[in-house]
């Protein structure tokens, strides 16, 4: 068995997980959803006594209160994510404080929020990913230790040693193969919980029932017939997922208010949305991509759009692809139970906005797509 076999097949430790909660009961209530989950659990009832833990015994994942005494959540974030950088970080939030909780994220670089109450279920599952994804990680930099190890001992290698080059060789592409593979599951847990939390997120809205995963699959079609590759292709694919991220920062009576119905000010802060999804995604060094298609998809081809007035190409393509898919979503709601031919009114709306709202170029090739596999929005 070669080094990296060995290294992904031996046993595992005992992930360790530190709650802290000023609440008693709180404390106990995570004690027993996790009393029996095979983790090492420890409990603080301050920040104070989490840093002191956490000086003592190493520590895989640490979740917090936002709201303490003395020291709140986000700053004791700060301090593990600068002492305790590998600790993965998850803050526990019963206050609806977008501008709290962007804060934690840009500085204490949290993996992610869970509000109180939270469902046991979900918060099984979060942290699960989490530990998960803290494993792939560690097999990650494992083998590529093994591997530039393996590249010294190479580069000592005698010139006339030719059978010891070609065996080191063989065992060092197998190493790069096992990385690779180990890369690739990685990836694949990332949009796993991307799509987990995108049907999180369209929990919050009554009517967008499959939405997410509606945009973001049409975004992609259309973004391959434009000629849209590599790391772009997965922004868009991603930013279809989470284009209504920013809505969690909305109160549930604008979510879930038609927009014809909502008064001059309620439209202004529906509005907002793409800018809290761009500002909730920011502190993620992976997702500044997403981040700036999620933030451009309201404006307009003809510049008078939102929140930056950008006008034809300079808007960025993922936002001006991201646009007319979810165009076509709202004008599917609205067709689906009221018109004869719901794909008819799609592609009148489409024709009536081209050039104005939508990129012509996307309408375009959006249009042959529906005209051949209609079953992309749903519209049977």
């Amino acid at each position: 068995m070669s080094q990296a076999n060995a290294i992904l097949t031996e046993d595992r430790r005992v992930f360790s997980i530190l709650f802290v909660d000023d609440e008693k009961n709180i404390l106990s209530s995570l004690n027993r959803l996790f009393h029996k989950s095979g983790y090492k659990i420890l409990l603080a009832q301050s920040a104070k006594d989490g840093l002191q833990i956490l000086t003592k015994e190493p520590v895989d994942l640490v979740v917090s209160d936002m709201n303490m005494p003395n020291m709140d959540g986000v700053t004791f974030l700060e301090k593990v994510a600068k002492h305790w950088p590998e600790t993965v970080r998850i803050l526990l939030t019963g206050h609806a404080d977008l501008e709290a909780t962007i804060k934690a994220i840009n500085n204490g670089n949290i993996a992610r929020y869970i509000k109180k109450p939270w469902e046991d279920i979900d918060f099984q599952i979060v942290i699960e990913n989490a530990l998960k994804t803290k494993q792939l990680k560690e097999e990650h930099q494992l083998l590529l230790a093994l591997t530039q190890k393996q590249n010294k001992e190479l580069s000592r290698l005698n010139a006339g040693l030719e059978n010891e080059v070609e065996k080191r060789t063989s065992e060092l592409k197998k190493a790069l193969e096992e990385l690779k593979s180990a890369n690739d599951k990685q990836k694949e847990y990332y949009i796993t919980l991307i799509r987990l939390f995108s049907n999180v997120i369209g929990m919050r809205d009554v009517n967008s029932k499959g939405r997410n995963r509606r945009v973001a699959d049409f975004s992609q079609q259309i973004a391959v017939k434009m000629g849209v590759t590599g790391d772009m292709l997965q922004s868009v694919l991603i930013a279809g997922l989470l284009h209504g991220i920013g809505k969690m920062g909305l109160s549930d009576e604008i979510i879930n208010k038609p927009y014809n119905k909502m008064s001059k000010e309620e439209v202004a802060e529906f509005k907002n949305y793409p800018v809290y999804g761009e500002q909730l995604l920011t502190g993620l060094e992976p997702m500044k991509e997403v981040a700036d298609i999620i933030r451009h998809q309201l404006e307009r081809y003809d510049g008078y759009g939102t929140p930056d007035n950008l006008s034809a190409d300079d808007i960025p393509i993922g936002a001006r692809i991201l646009a007319v898919t979810v165009g076509i979503e709202l004008a599917r709601e609205e067709a689906i139970h009221n018109v004869d031919s719901p794909l008819g009114y799609i592609l009148d709306v489409l024709e009536k906005e081209k050039g104005k709202k939508y990129d012509a170029e996307v309408v375009d090739q959006c249009i042959t797509i529906l005209k051949t596999q209609t079953d992309v929005v749903h519209l049977s």
